[in-house]
């Protein structure tokens, strides 16, 4: 009797892990996304840029062509201050950032810190950034 109470809940342990372990990883994989975009705009790929975008996105042309415009007039540099995973579910994760960016280089621009919020969907077994809500920006100059 005492050994399959000990059985169920090793049982019920390993569970427990294998869901806090599924977590942590959905979580990298969400966040190694957002910070994939970011690497990409600093080092002004335009390719590996689109590559963190869903495809369905209804903006994904036109960040495609305002890009294009960004990297030929601006040297930026771009921090993510904070990141947290504020809901997943299988097919859809919310993120809230704090990012920096400031002007390296390049015609006016007022540096600015925002707070924003990516939604991401799972498209193809990978996460793309499916849209981004700015909630605050704040000007540094």
């Amino acid at each position: 009797m005492v050994k399959g109470k000990i059985f169920v809940l090793g049982v019920l342990f390993s569970v427990f892990l294998s869901c806090v372990c599924f977590a942590e990883t959905n979580e990298e994989e969400i966040f190694r996304v957002v910070y994939d975009n970011l690497a990409a705009m600093e080092e002004e790929n335009l390719v590996d840029y689109m590559d963190t975008i869903s495809e369905d996105s209804p903006g994904y042309n036109t960040t495609k062509q305002q890009l294009l415009i960004l990297f030929n007039n601006y040297d930026l540099d771009y921090e993510i201050e904070s990141i947290e995973l504020l809901e997943s579910s299988a097919n859809e994760a919310k993120v809230k950032v704090i990012q920096s960016t400031r002007k390296i280089e390049g015609p006016e621009f007022r540096n600015n810190k925002i707070v924003g919020i990516h939604t991401l969907e799972k498209t193809d077994g990978g996460w793309k950034i499916y849209s981004t809500e700015i909630r605050n920006i704040e000007y540094l100059d």
